[in-house]
């Protein structure tokens, strides 16, 4: 049915003057977060190879011309890009075309598109022809690149109801090539669609050939200047790199030597880093030992908040700090084999430069600086001003039982549970920090309880849990004034914190963790930061540092875990779901829930969620007979934001 390119130009205008009619001046909304996005649809006609370095290509060619103190190059697979999740934070939106779509696919993505345009974004398709010749019938791809410039703006201009106005035009970046016939003069055009709201046109869409950002680099940089994005000038500059890179060579790491000295030993801990350096061109990381008792600890860290801060038994009391790092999580994965029990050693740095690639990618996948995966193969980018660390735990099964104590412990169910504790380990630690700036809580206060943080009402927008492991922001005013299915993204104010934790079982009564969490503290990119929450309510309070969020995390999830497996407590995992679920957005939430099969009469079911069970699966409630179903993530694929659970 053609492609993405060529359809457009012929009835997307006549389709989003509908989405446009039905919002007030939304061209002249911008967006606060500045995020740009790659989309690159799974292709089964061009080779994966190709598709990554294809994608690797584009990003760092975008990565080089954006002002990075505004915006971040962010890789959006498909199943995020049909989330809708990714519209909240998104500035430009950048797709790279590269074959044709079948019908179904091509309406979902047209329908996104479009929605996303209405609402004030910008996009720009970036065509890779599957041949050299951009000649031919409309059903090729980008030929509307090569039709005279003569009249293309009457030919493509469609007026709606309201004064709305959807308008199409060519231009070329390189004015002489259209004097001449040159056959390159094609390649050289851009096509430009604007909008107007009733009092002035606006770009919002640039479409031009993926060659162009290489062989024509300027072309890029007046694309993104139509789009109203900022710019550097290093694409102008063959001697500018941007690339923030971790040295190759040799790391130095602080290690900050716990109290329990001899479970690893500055000597231990350098000849475990040694042992991960399997070739040349791996990292090469020196250990310099350092104590809190030293007078003068290294600049780049706030060793004394976090001491002064951390109340733990065990976590964060060894800790390893480097200026820059490649990745916290893979160096923590790799360093888990020789870290003995309890070492609660946590892992730092002011910012991280690459991650690994997910074992499932998709010929999608764009290889960008990044830290941390997700669920979904989801990505957590690190920016100066953001907690980016990773710790070692152990969690053991109870020795002894009491008579008030449980005496099945569901030692398996607390495991399966730990990536739920750890977010609201870190949806504590942020309500205490802000709640200590406010005055709610003084220095020589006791320590709040988790139930009292769990019930805190705080000014300004709230910190809770998306199920199961994310901390958004959000505006619970706007967030209960939604009903039904439809509520969305309604009140969600932006991502906070990201987590992964891996668990390896020693044995049956013994298990490690290796999390890897991400916090925006004082980073408005890429979507909101804690700094932001506490200046909305106090703006002359003491800036949050990184350090300080890092050990009050830490603080916060040893006083959870630990009543939990203390055999003479009688808190327990009902104890851990019923402080999730006070501090969690799906509180009453409506949902669409997909049987198969999904073709059946009876779908999709109108549920309701009312808890979690003792795994950590949502439990929901059909709205119609009162059944109670229990939905496993494995088999479903839950976009919980627009409230639609399907098969995978």
């Amino acid at each position: 049915m053609g492609t993405w390119s060529t359809v457009c130009t012929t009835f997307f205008a006549k389709r989003i003057l509908g989405f446009i009619e039905k919002r007030v001046n939304f061209f002249q909304a911008d967006k606060a977060a500045l995020n740009v996005y790659c989309l690159r649809a799974p292709s089964n006609v061009i080779d994966p190879d190709v598709c990554h370095k294809l994608h690797d290509h584009v990003s760092k060619k975008l990565t080089q011309s954006i002002d990075k103190d505004q915006l971040i190059v962010y890789p959006l697979f498909r199943k995020e890009f049909v989330s809708e999740l990714w519209q909240t934070s998104t500035k430009l939106l950048v797709s790279i075309e590269a074959r044709t779509s079948d019908s179904e696919d091509f309406n979902q993505e047209f329908n996104l598109i479009t929605r996303f345009i209405a609402n004030g974004g910008h996009v720009m398709l970036l065509i890779d022809p599957p041949n050299d010749s951009l000649s031919g019938n409309r059903s090729e791809f980008g030929t509307i690149l090569s039709d005279p410039l003569t009249d293309v703006s009457e030919r493509f201009v469609t007026n709606g109801q309201s004064g709305v106005t959807w308008q199409w035009s060519i231009q070329s970046s390189i004015p002489h090539l259209e004097l001449d016939s040159s056959p390159d003069k094609q390649r050289t055009r851009i096509l430009v669609g604007s909008g107007s709201d009733g009092s002035q046109l606006t770009v919002r869409v640039v479409v031009m050939l993926v060659d162009c950002v290489n062989q024509h680099p300027h072309m890029l940089l007046e694309a993104l200047r139509l789009l109203n994005i900022p710019c550097a000038n290093s694409l102008l500059n063959p001697h500018s790199e941007i690339e923030t890179k971790a040295s190759a060579d040799r790391i130095v790491m602080h290690y900050l030597v716990g109290p329990n000295e001899q479970a690893i030993t500055p000597e231990k801990m350098q000849s475990n880093l040694l042992t991960l350096k399997n070739n040349a061109n791996e990292t090469q990381y020196a250990i310099q030992p350092i104590y809190s008792s030293d007078p003068s600890l290294p600049a780049g860290f706030s060793w004394t908040e976090y001491l002064s801060t951390l109340k733990t038994h065990v976590l964060g009391r060894a800790l390893l700090w480097a200026e820059s790092l490649p990745s916290s999580y893979s160096l923590g994965e790799r360093l888990l084999p020789t870290l003995p029990a309890d070492s609660g050693l946590v892992i730092v740095s002011n910012q991280q430069t690459e991650g690994k690639e997910p074992s499932n990618a998709v010929s999608s996948s764009v290889n960008l600086s990044l830290n941390l995966i997700g669920r979904g193969s989801n990505r957590w980018i690190s920016l100066i001003g953001q907690a980016s660390f990773t710790f070692h735990m152990t969690l053991r099964r109870p020795c002894t039982i009491t008579p008030d104590s449980n005496a099945s412990f569901p030692f398996m169910n607390l495991v399966t549970l730990m990536q739920h504790v750890v977010a609201l380990a870190i949806v504590f630690a942020s309500r205490r920090i802000i709640a200590g700036r406010l005055g709610l809580v003084r220095t020589e206060d006791p320590e709040p309880e988790p139930e009292s943080l769990a019930n805190l009402k705080l000014p300004g927008p709230a910190i809770r849990v998306k199920w199961p492991n994310d901390v958004y922001v959000v505006d619970d005013e706007i967030r209960s004034s939604a009903s039904g299915t439809k509520a969305g993204n309604r009140g969600i104010l932006g991502k906070l914190a990201g987590l992964l934790t891996k668990c390896t079982m020693v044995d049956s009564r013994q298990v490690d963790f290796i999390s890897g969490v991400g916090i925006n503290v004082q980073n408005v990119i890429p979507s909101i930061c804690l700094q932001q929450v506490l200046d909305d309510v106090q703006p002359t309070a003491v800036s949050i540092t990184t350090a300080e969020v890092i050990a009050q995390v830490l603080n916060q999830l040893e006083r959870l875990i630990m009543p939990v497996v203390d055999p003479k407590s009688t808190r327990d995992l009902d104890w851990l779901l019923d402080l999730y679920t006070k501090c969690w957005i799906h509180e009453n939430q409506r949902v669409l829930v997909q049987t198969p099969p999904v073709a059946s009469g009876d779908n999709p079911r109108a549920c309701i969620i009312v808890g979690l069970d003792k795994f950590g699966y949502l439990r929901v409630r059909d709205a119609c007979d009162g059944a109670e179903y229990t939905l496993h993530p494995d088999g479903n694929s839950m976009d919980m934001m627009r409230g639609l659970i399907r098969p995978k």
